[in-house]
């Protein structure tokens, strides 16, 4: 493996965490300062915002495999600086293309958690410490992050390049 690949794959992994750090945190920017008491977290934000990280994660793992065959195709021979650009736009897609599709579900798990639950306020639910809540909010929400794997990878297989296969007689 070319250090011109590791250092790619590399860069795409930080941006990722980095990514995934700032989703988190904007998701459950208002319950933070209510989740805190005396310096000590709540149990359901814990779990709610451990939840949120691993079905990040999960989301981003399917894509990190995909653009590691992406780069193998891509430098194939060798770095020059005309791939720039290219590297950068698959590195955008298979990087925003999976949190675009974590963000729509997110939401989607707030409609079906009110079809289940009822019309219940995540503040408050965080202020109770109702963690119950949040393990089946956040246990539905990995499980469809778990289940919309497969789908995000056939859809990131149609923006990987095209091979020409040469055919001899």
């Amino acid at each position: 493996m070319s250090y011109s690949k590791l250092s790619i794959l590399f860069l795409y992994i930080v941006l990722a965490i980095i990514f995934a750090l700032l989703l988190a945190n904007l998701f459950t920017y208002k319950m933070k300062y209510k989740a805190i008491k005396k310096g000590v977290v709540n149990t359901s934000y814990t779990v709610w915002l451990s939840s949120i990280l691993l079905s990040i994660s999960v989301s981003i793992y399917s894509a990190t495999g995909l653009f590691n065959g992406v780069l193998d195709f891509t430098l194939r021979e060798g770095w020059n600086s005309q791939l720039l650009l290219p590297l950068t736009t698959t590195c955008a897609l298979y990087l925003g293309f999976p949190l675009v599709l974590f963000m729509i579900w997110f939401y989607i798990v707030h409609v079906l958690a009110m079809v289940v639950f009822g019309k219940r306020k995540d503040l408050y639910e965080i202020e109770s410490d109702n963690y119950g809540y949040f393990i089946v909010k956040g246990t539905i929400l990995f499980s469809g992050a778990w289940s919309l794997n497969h789908i995000l990878a056939l859809i990131l297989v149609h923006f990987n390049p095209v091979i020409a296969m040469p055919f001899y007689n």
